[in-house]
C-alpha cells in the first residue's frame, strides 16, 4: 500500500510567511502587556485528640483565580 498526497503544502520561510497567510499577519495582532493566569490556593487544619480513638479536625481551604 503506498500513499500519495492530494495537495501539496507550501515550504514556508520567513521571506514568504506573510504573503501566504493573505495578509493575515501583523505586529498588532500580538497581545502587547500579556500577562500569564494563575491560581492561589491555600488551607489550614486544626486537629485535636479527644480520647484514643476518636479526633476532630476543623479545615478551612480555597482557591481565587487571576487572569
Amino acid at each position: 500500500m503506498s500513499y500519495s498526497p492530494s495537495t501539496a503544502v507550501p515550504y514556508v520561510t520567513l521571506g514568504n510567511a506573510f504573503s501566504l497567510a493573505g495578509g493575515t499577519v501583523a505586529p498588532t495582532s500580538v497581545a502587547h502587556g500579556y500577562k500569564d493566569a494563575y491560581v492561589s490556593e491555600w488551607n489550614f487544619n486544626i486537629q485535636q485528640q479527644l480520647a484514643n480513638n476518636f479526633g476532630f479536625m476543623l479545615g478551612y481551604f480555597g482557591s481565587k483565580g487571576t487572569d
